[in-house]
């Protein structure tokens, strides 16, 4: 019986040593971590930028605004730096960065890639109606667009930015808005997913995309050949499925399609040369 006090102490002694131990490599665990995030050998020294020329900005600007987060290279948020550069430079899409450690951050830089050219339209001093009449009954674009000047021409990208003016052509499609363009101006991400299906179906069926017109939540497409309304609403996929319908039933019978109205349930459809106009 007088050995059980004894047990006891032993079984207290082995769980307080225990306790101790675990203090003591938890100090030893702070002061390595202290350490390593207040080493100058983990302190970021080096940046490498690389990627495709940039239209807004160069590698040097961009090494000038990381530098300015110099410190220890964990720490270092990388977020925060895209969305600054991202902030300040328009033209820049995406950022991608990988840390080597012990001092290095390497950066890839990726421009924002178009998927049209937005212009400024200008019309005949018209009502909004009057202007989409006439450009559906003119038989070439030029009577009723003006294109306008260079600096209401702009690249957008997937995300709807304005992000870059152009004075040139373009292989994207050319869109035609009846507002003012600014750079920076953001558009819906509703508009700009219109224009990429229908600008996908167009080219899966072989149509020439030429123009897009867009007025009052409606895409007037102007090719070489024929003409194509369309809505802006939550039945473009329907609208699209139809005008596959009809082009493939024309290629069929040989018809030639000159215009084609795809903003009601049955689409309005012209033949040309002589043959009968029909609502399909």
């Amino acid at each position: 019986m007088k050995t059980l006090p004894r047990k006891r102490t032993k079984s207290k002694n082995r769980y307080l040593n225990r306790y101790v131990m675990l203090i003591i490599l938890l100090i030893f665990f702070i002061i390595a971590v202290a350490f390593l995030f207040n080493s100058p050998a983990i302190k970021l020294k080096k940046i490498d930028v690389a990627g495709g020329q940039l239209s807004c900005t160069d590698f040097t600007q961009i090494k000038e605004i990381i530098s300015q987060y110099k410190g220890n290279l964990l720490l270092i948020n990388e977020q925060k730096i895209k969305d600054e550069l991202k902030d300040k430079f328009i033209c820049v899409g995406d950022i991608q960065m990988e840390k080597k450690f012990p001092d290095e951050l390497k950066i890839q830089v990726f421009k924002r890639n178009p998927i049209a050219l937005f212009s400024k339209l200008i019309y005949f001093d018209a009502t909004s109606s009057a202007k989409l009449s006439e450009i559906i009954e003119s038989t070439e674009s030029a009577k009723v667009l003006n294109f306008s000047p260079s600096d209401q021409r702009f690249l957008v990208d997937k995300e709807g930015i304005l992000f870059e003016k152009s004075s040139g052509s373009s292989n994207a499609p050319n869109v035609y808005l009846n507002e003012e363009l600014t750079l920076g101006q953001i558009f819906s991400a509703d508009l700009i997913g219109s224009i990429s299906k229908i600008f996908e179906k167009l080219n899966l069926l072989g149509i020439p995309s030429g123009q897009f017109i867009i007025i009052d939540r409606r895409i007037f497409v102007y090719s070489s050949d024929k003409k194509i309304i369309f809505k802006i609403d939550g039945t473009l996929e329907t609208q699209l499925a139809s005008l596959q319908l009809i082009v493939e039933k024309a290629k069929i019978n040989s018809d030639i399609l000159e215009f084609i109205d795809l903003r009601f349930d049955k689409p309005v459809v012209r033949y040309g040369q002589g043959q009968n106009n029909l609502r399909n």
